[in-house]
């Protein structure tokens, strides 16, 4: 974590479980879908969640092509290290301190998607079946 007077910044980071020979994107689809990572503003447990915090921005960093590369998993000989998906989270401090005190809880879900090759539109990505989340919470103060 990075905090100035102006921003503050960090990262999560989220990886896929290495089973032998599995893969996301079955074989049959594999010319045509890829699995990426993605992440949404939820209401977490508490459900008290702003789902729209204006301070706070989330990129997450596209690994489709490595998560291409590396699976089927067979051995670390062969495939390698494991790649791992990464959220960037932002937070702008002067909107931080604006932020009315019932708006400041923040969690982040992250999971996989499989998605048609390149399909940027999320609403179209159908998460991973049988795979969980990874679930964080920003706190930040005003």
């Amino acid at each position: 974590m990075v905090r100035t007077d102006t921003y503050a910044t960090g990262c999560f980071y989220f990886g896929l479980n290495r089973i032998y020979d599995w893969s996301p994107v079955s074989k049959e689809e594999e010319a045509t879908k890829e699995a990426i990572f993605g992440c949404d503003f939820v209401e977490g447990k508490t459900g008290s969640g702003n789902l729209n915090p204006e301070a706070v921005t989330i990129t997450v960093h596209d690994v489709a092509p490595a998560l291409k590369a590396y699976y089927p998993w067979t051995s670390m000989e062969k495939n390698g290290l494991q790649p791992i998906g990464s959220a960037h989270i932002n937070i702008d401090m002067a909107k931080a301190k604006a932020t009315a005190d019932d708006k400041l809880d923040t969690y982040v879900e992250c999971n996989t998607y499989i998605r048609d090759i390149g399909d940027e539109d999320k609403d179209n990505w159908v998460v991973l079946p049988d795979s969980s989340p990874a679930s964080f919470e920003v706190i930040y103060s005003n």
